[in-house]
């Protein structure tokens, strides 16, 4: 009888093709190759590496940024790969301030860019 498979809770800031690499090692059977019983759970924005530093999860596939936050909070993180070549940011819009400025996914981007003059922009992060 084969060993039952090591349990590993990753987390993702956010449920986007980001992450498609992680998804694509789940569903192709990888990680159950290597003996992994891999469970992939969204926590919002900065939510998602604190649940690695309250231990919460084994894993955190994550910005660099928010690493680099929890650095400067002191906290001390071991970075074991990378799924990305450069920074992906996302902005996102409250669907009420889109639908009051004409926004919709199909708008092109010059428009949503557009639609962000006058708005408060603000970030995910760390809390102190």
């Amino acid at each position: 009888m084969a060993p039952a498979a090591e349990k590993i809770k990753v987390t993702i800031p956010a449920a986007a093709v980001t992450f498609a690499s992680l998804y694509h090692a789940k569903l192709s059977g990888s990680f159950t190759d290597e003996g992994l019983d891999v469970g992939i759970v969204t926590v919002s924005g900065g939510g998602s590496l604190q649940a690695l530093i309250a231990r919460g999860a084994q894993f955190c596939v994550t910005p660099g940024t928010y690493q680099m936050q929890a650095f400067q909070k002191g906290q001390r993180l071991l970075a074991t790969a990378a799924i990305m070549n450069r920074n992906a940011i996302n902005v996102v819009m409250h669907k009420d301030v889109a639908r009051k400025k004409g926004i919709t996914d199909k708008s092109p981007l010059a428009d949503k860019i557009r639609a962000l003059k006058g708005q408060l922009v603000t970030n995910d992060f760390l809390p102190k």
